[in-house]
């Protein structure tokens, strides 16, 4: 369930992101391999063509209580609640913007231990 909370506050902010205009999310696939330090695990990545993450969103997205929605339309709260399931979980959650245009938001899970 938890994980599913994840995936669709990925997915809602990247359509968020897109509204009004030509934007989508071109792929969400999930990959196998390991993360940074060689752990077993798997990746999913959601990938848009909005106009990607502003220098101070790219930074501070995945802190509580940041938004860069209008008054009243977010709580900052999504990306937030996202890191802290992901890191409950051994995982990560990591954003970038892509050289063509739009954003990327990549989750990793480690492997299962059983």
């Amino acid at each position: 369930d938890k994980l599913h909370q994840v995936l669709v506050n990925i997915l809602l902010n990247a359509i968020d992101a897109m509204a009004g205009s030509e934007g989508k999310v071109v792929h969400l696939h999930a990959d196998e391999g390991p993360d940074a330090e060689g752990s077993p695990g798997a990746f999913l990545h959601c990938v848009d063509t909005g106009h990607g993450f502003d220098g101070v969103a790219l930074d501070r997205a995945c802190e509580p209580f940041f938004t860069t929605k209008d008054v009243g339309e977010g709580t900052g709260l999504g990306l937030s609640t996202c890191a802290q399931v992901l890191d409950a979980a051994g995982g990560t959650i990591s954003l970038s913007n892509r050289k063509e245009g739009g954003a990327c938001v990549s989750v990793w899970l480690p492997a299962s231990s059983s």
